[in-house]
C-alpha cells in the first residue's frame, strides 16, 4: 500500500495533477491542516540551546501545522537558521551516509571496504552512484522486509541529532511517553525514539 502511494505521488509533476497534495504555504486550507502556535516556555531563559542546534531562537518564526486528518502529525516548515541548514545538510549528506550507518545501496555491494558514498561520489564524479542513494538508517536499523527492529541491528546514535530530536519534542509539548516525531528540512528526517537514547533514524534522499 505504501509503495503504491509513493509511486502515485512521485509521478505528479504539475499543479493540475496535485490532487490531495497539501500546500503548506496556503494557510487558507484549514480543513486539512491548521497552523500550530508554539507557546512552550521551555526555552524562554536559554535561547542558546536553540542557537547551538541551528534552530531559530524566536519561536514566532517557526511555521508549524497540525495535519488534521492524521492526528499527531505535525509539519514544521524549515525551523533552521541559514547556519543550521548548512550544518544539518552536511551531517545528513556527508556524515550520516558513512558506516556504521546503513544505506539502500549496501545490498548491491557497490562500495568497497573503507569507502563511503560521499567521498567516492565526489572523487570519481560518479553521477549514477550519487543518484542511487535513497536512504540511510542510524541507530536501530529498519528491516524493510520484516518491518521489525532488532537489538542485533543497531549502531550508536549521534548525540547532536539526539539533542535536536528531544528539543523539538519538548517544544511541541508532547507527553513524556510520546517518543516519535518528524523533523522536516532539506533532506527529510524521521526520528523515532523507543527508549531513552535508543533512537532510530531514517534519512530519505530526494533530487529535483
Amino acid at each position: 500500500m505504501f509503495k503504491e502511494c509513493f509511486k502515485f505521488y512521485k509521478q505528479i509533476n504539475s499543479l493540475e495533477q496535485q490532487i490531495d497534495v497539501i500546500d503548506f504555504s496556503n494557510e487558507v486550507n484549514t480543513k486539512i491542516m491548521k497552523p500550530k502556535k508554539l507557546t512552550s516556555e521551555f526555552f524562554n531563559n536559554d535561547k542558546e540551546i536553540l542557537d547551538d542546534l541551528g534552530l531559530k531562537s524566536d519561536l514566532s518564526d517557526w511555521n508549524c501545522y497540525d495535519v488534521l486528518n492524521v492526528p499527531g502529525l505535525i509539519f514544521i516548515k524549515n525551523p533552521f537558521t541559514s547556519t543550521g541548514q548548512k550544518y544539518w545538510m552536511k551531517r545528513c549528506i556527508v556524515d550520516y551516509t558513512r558506516k556504521p550507518n546503513r544505506l539502500n545501496i549496501d545490498a548491491h555491494h557497490i562500495l568497497g571496504d573503507g569507502e563511503d558514498w560521499w567521498t567516492t561520489t565526489n572523487k570519481n564524479g560518479n553521477v549514477k552512484l550519487r543518484d542511487q542513494l535513497r536512504w540511510a538508517t542510524l541507530g536501530y536499523h529498519h528491516n524493510w522486509d520484516t518491518k521489525v527492529y532488532s537489538e542485533t541491528a543497531k549502531s550508536k546514535f549521534p548525540m547532536d541529532l539526539f539533542k535536536l530530536s528531544k528539543t523539538i519534542i519538548n517544544l511541541l509539548e508532547f507527553p513524556d511517553e510520546f517518543k516519535a516525531e518528524a523533523v522536516q528540512k532539506q533532506v527529510e528526517m524521521v526520528c523515532s525514539c523507543y527508549e531513552e537514547m535508543h533512537f532510530q533514524y531514517i534519512e530519505n534522499c530526494y533530487r529535483n
